[in-house]
Formats: structure tokens, sequence, C-alpha cells
């Protein structure tokens, strides 16, 4: 299954290609990884940040990102992404940082980089434009941005909640107290 190959590194960018790994096929990957190979490395990193089966997990895919990071840069895009999101053990949001690895990726063939390049681009857009036109646009834009699958990226809660919750403190450094979903509407499950 471990190949060094853009076959192999297609099955790694979409959570939903991630979830479709059997449960030998994932071994595979964690033997692999542990034996050095980076491939492996970025195939079981993705698979643990996205299934995120334990509280060491996170720290276990950036540790298995920047082992293969030098061999596959979609290991540096993974990497960068983390850094978005503040899902590093330094459990801080640096954007600039992630622009930086992602540059870096995307000089070395990255694809995925790119792909996400072109959406943060894009939410970068439209939270500037949003905060223009007042903080519940921002919010409409980008939940609707991540939700309904903008780029062509297919539905993902996991995205349009992250992007609540950095909405959140883009605002709250601008002096706006703005409210989750759930906070706003503590009667609706939110799934």
């Amino acid at each position: 299954m471990v190949t060094h190959d853009d076959t192999f590194l297609y099955r790694f960018p979409v959570r939903e290609r991630v979830f479709r790994l059997a449960d030998d096929e994932v071994q595979e990957l964690q033997q692999a990884a542990a034996e050095g190979d980076a491939y492996a490395q970025y195939g079981y990193g993705r698979w643990l940040y996205y299934h995120n089966p334990d509280d060491d997990a996170l720290h276990r895919a950036e540790q298995l990102f920047e082992a293969a990071k030098d061999a596959v840069p979609d290991a540096l895009a993974a990497y960068a992404q983390m850094w978005r999101y503040g899902e590093t053990r330094a459990n801080v949001m640096d954007v600039e940082c992630c622009h930086e690895l992602m540059r870096t990726a995307i000089a070395q063939g990255s694809e995925l980089a790119e792909q996400q390049r072109r959406l943060h681009d894009v939410v970068d857009e439209r939270l500037r434009r949003g905060l223009q036109l007042g903080e519940g646009i921002c919010g409409y834009f980008l939940y609707t941005h991540y939700y309904y699958g903008g780029l062509g990226y297919t539905t993902d809660t996991t995205n349009a909640f992250a992007y609540w919750s950095t909405l959140r403190q883009v605002l709250a450094q601008r002096g706006i107290l703005w409210q989750l979903p759930g906070e706003l509407n503590p009667e609706v499950m939110f799934d």
C-alpha cells in the first residue's frame, strides 16, 4: 500500500478519503512510519490528524509531519495547516508561520499546499470583506464557505467550526464580542 508517488498522496488530502482506509492499511502505515518511511509517516500522520483517536494524536501527527516534511512536500503542507489552526505543541495560531511553510511546500511541488493556499486566500479575503461589512456578515461568509464546500471541497463541518472559533478570536482582537452559533442558540444541537 505504501508507495512513493502521487497515487499514494492522493489518498490523504481529504478527510473522507482517509476515513476509507481499512484497518490493515492503517496498521501497515503505522509500521512503515515507525520504520522511517517518510510517505508512511505523512499518511499515518494524516490518519491520526483526521481520526484523532486519543489525546496525544495531534502531537504524534505533528511529529510525523515534521519527520516527513523534507521528503514529502505534502507533509510540510499538513504541518503548516496545524500552525494555522493552533494545533501544534506550541498551541498558538500562527498564520505567518503557516504562510511561510506553505510557500516552501509549494516551491517543493506540493499540490496540497497550492490547494490550501488558494483556499486560505479566499477565506482571508472573505474575512476582510466581512469585517468591513460587519461581524454577522463575516461569520456568514466563513461558515457558508466551509460548511457548504468552498473550492470544491466536500462538506466538512470540522473546518466550519474551526473557522467559527478563529472568527471569534479575530473579532475579539478588534474589540468585537462575537458568540459562536451554539452560544447564540443553546437549544440547537450542533454536530
